[in-house]
């Protein structure tokens, strides 16, 4: 009989072949038990060019692995008898208001943690003109839905928000500080934190990185709307520490898990498919016919491969990319960390490694997730530019920035407007930057490209990041009345 492939060299070779064809900035990868880290393979630099190793206590952002602790902050309080799974979310907090009597009067905690609920998302989008999560929470009732309430999965990180302003209200204290007293602690998750600023500050933290047209990476500023989407991708961690939560996970005993033991079983019980018009296909986009069963739990992906059960969440914010997975069956836990928006490098390296522990060809699946990398990219990275550039890029092309039409439409577009809903009140107005559109937190500048054509900008460090089109509408007199941005129609109202 041939002796199992040993998951060290397994993850070994792996990582060697996927940072030679993906060439990240850096990452941590690594392989744990209940007992904690048993491999872990750190290559790169926190930084370009700052010559600073990473390794097993570096800080990545989790991104969306996060939900899974949204998901445990839940079974714990359902510890405390006072809540469970099917508690209503306006049992909790009267004011609440899905955007449709059905969905407020039906809706529960078990609803928000596995994106059946139909949201349309606020994510890139309008998130951070909330001022609070609890604002952010009231301006769900203008978001509208995608799909029928309970019939499909959508992915809608701002379930998981609710999830946290629930917690917020059941325990008077802040989702942040339940989860770090009640998880994190226990576990001596001691470099673990939900806050950027606490991130940055810890002395060994990785810079996000973002790639151009060119192909050249660009470190940025580290940016997250921990103020109010925290429990929806918040965390920021290390190999060291994420070792000990899946390590909790996988032992999942009285001694080893903050939450009840009982609760492991349901939150990994599949809720509703992963298929249908907005399904993720987060691996099977590339992987063939043995992965099935796709489906999304509590907090959790799941699926069968070759018949393993397998659980994971990837996670993505800007210049940074994870995946975090439990495989019960063989009591390991494998973690990929990095420090680039290489969305689909932390799934090839997973699915690598699982064929490899399988016995099958590590690499079989790797060429086809790169080819999906290249074509994100060539797609996505035109959003961002050096800040220094005459042209901007927009969708993949170049419209040459016009001077003329920016000064005279941009003085006509100056004044108070409001969509009602999922922005509010905004503003335009100038600045020693140039025209400012504001929306609360959200600040971004405004560049004509000509015909009542705009583009609004983030600055981002170096770079600035295209965050969509505004098409400015005109009454008959030819005036300015309002206009169109990110779905959402602005009316003037000064």
């Amino acid at each position: 009989m041939n002796n199992p492939p040993q998951p060290g060299p397994v993850l070994n070779d792996v990582s060697a072949h996927c940072r030679a064809l993906w060439q990240p900035p850096g990452m941590a990868v690594g392989l744990c038990t209940p007992a904690g880290l048993i491999w872990s393979r750190c290559v790169g630099e926190r930084r370009l060019g700052s010559g600073l190793p990473i390794d097993e206590h570096t800080v990545f952002a989790l991104a969306s692995g996060t939900k899974t602790f949204a998901a445990a902050s839940i079974a714990h309080l359902i510890g405390a008898n006072q809540i469970d799974w099917d508690t209503r979310a306006i049992d909790i907090d009267p004011s609440f208001d899905a955007g449709d009597t059905r969905v407020t009067e039906l809706l529960t905690l078990r609803d928000l943690a596995c994106h059946r609920v139909g949201w349309t998302s606020s994510e890139g989008r309008h998130r951070g003109a909330a001022s609070t999560r609890a604002d952010l929470v009231r301006r769900l009732r203008h978001h509208g839905f995608r799909h029928p309430f309970r019939q499909n999965f959508a992915y809608c990180t701002d379930g998981f928000s609710v999830l946290g302003h629930l917690v917020d209200i059941a325990t008077g204290m802040s989702w942040e500080d339940y989860a770090q007293t009640n998880l994190l602690a226990p576990l001596g998750m001691n470099r673990t934190s939900f806050s950027v600023v606490d991130a940055e500050s810890s002395g060994n933290a990785a810079q996000p990185h973002l790639q151009l047209l060119d192909g050249e990476r660009v470190a940025t500023p580290w940016y997250y709307e921990d103020h109010v989407a925290t429990p929806a991708g918040g965390a920021n961690s290390c190999l060291a520490d994420l070792s000990k939560w899946l390590g909790a996970w996988l032992a999942n005993t009285h001694a080893a898990t903050p939450w009840p033991v009982n609760q492991t079983a349901i939150m990994q019980t599949p809720q509703i498919a992963d298929a249908g018009p907005f399904a993720d296909k987060e691996l099977s986009c590339a992987v063939g016919e043995d992965l099935t069963d796709e489906a999304y739990a509590l907090g959790w992906y799941t699926h069968r491969y070759r018949g393993e059960r397998i659980f994971h969440h990837t996670g993505s914010i800007r210049g940074f990319r994870s995946m975090i997975a439990l495989l019960p069956e063989r009591q390991l836990g494998f973690i990929a960390l990095v420090n680039a928006d290489d969305i689909y490098l932390p799934r090839a390296l997973f699915q690598a490694t699982l064929d490899g522990l399988q016995g099958a060809d590590p690499l079989r699946w790797t060429a086809r997730f790169h080819e999906l990398e290249r074509a994100w990219h060539a797609t996505n990275a035109g959003r961002y530019r050096r800040d220094s550039d005459t042209r901007l890029a927009t969708n993949g092309e170049c419209l040459s920035k016009v001077a003329g039409a920016q000064q005279t439409a941009g003085t006509e577009l100056i004044g108070s407007y409001d969509d009602d809903g999922r922005f509010g009140r905004v503003t335009i107005s100038r600045s020693d930057q140039g025209l400012m559109f504001r929306a609360g937190g959200l600040q971004y500048r405004i560049v004509a490209t000509g015909n009542d054509r705009f583009v609004c900008e983030q600055p981002c460090g170096p770079l600035v990041i295209d965050q969509g089109q505004l098409q400015v509408d005109r009454d008959n007199a030819r005036r300015i009345a309002g206009f169109a941005y990110q779905n959402a129609t602005f009316k003037r109202t000064a």
